[in-house]
């Protein structure tokens, strides 16, 4: 992963003595072609379509900080799929504005609703593990990220003996609360092929 972070100015060129580079044992560093349209600092990061905006004194909470915070949640996944749902609880906002909408039932808000449909979900669940995440797109601000990635999962399902493998099409919605961002809507489904004309709802 590489950052490239730099200032802009009133007239809308960039300062790009002010850019930086960032890499994580790469074999490169090279520079983004700035996108940018909105004065003041700007980060942007080497993942395709991500973007974000950070304000130059008022900075909420860092994209690092970010995909931290995303992978601890598909870390407490693979307790989810033994069927302890607590640690992925705890990444999520408890506030009465979240939500989920997950395969087991109607789409539920607040925390207490979110809470004891995490629950019922992770009851179904036994011996499993998140495989793999396969990231599509995420939208990123100061204020928002937005992914939408497909979940494999592996796990013993509804009391069976036998160890099902399944994918989930995920939008996982964060917001930054506190010092830190928490999951403040998540909807999976099954839906991850084409269906046919004739497919009915």
């Amino acid at each position: 992963m590489w950052l490239c972070v730099g200032e802009r100015s009133e007239h809308g060129q960039t300062d790009s003595s002010r850019w930086w580079w960032l890499d994580d044992g790469g074999t490169s560093r090279r520079p983004l072609a700035p996108n940018i349209y909105w004065p003041g600092w700007f980060v942007t990061g080497g993942f395709p379509g991500r973007r974000i905006r950070s304000e130059r004194h008022n900075q909420k909470v860092g994209t690092m900080q970010l995909d931290e915070v995303v992978g601890r949640f598909h870390q407490t996944m693979n307790e989810f799929a033994k069927g302890d749902p607590e640690p992925a609880k705890a990444m999520f906002s408890h506030g009465e504005d979240g939500s989920l909408a997950n395969p087991w039932g109607p789409p539920v808000v607040g925390w207490d609703q979110v809470s004891k449909a995490l629950d019922s979900a992770a009851a179904r669940f036994k011996d499993g593990r998140l495989v793999a995440v396969d990231g599509l797109s995420r939208h990123v601000t100061s204020d928002l990220a937005v992914f939408l990635d497909i979940e494999h999962w592996q796990a013993k399902l509804g009391g069976g003996a036998e160890i099902s493998q399944f994918d989930l099409r995920v939008t996982s919605v964060y917001r930054p609360e506190g010092d830190t961002w928490a999951l403040v809507h998540r909807h999976a489904d099954p839906v991850i092929a084409p269906r046919p004309p004739d497919a009915v709802l």
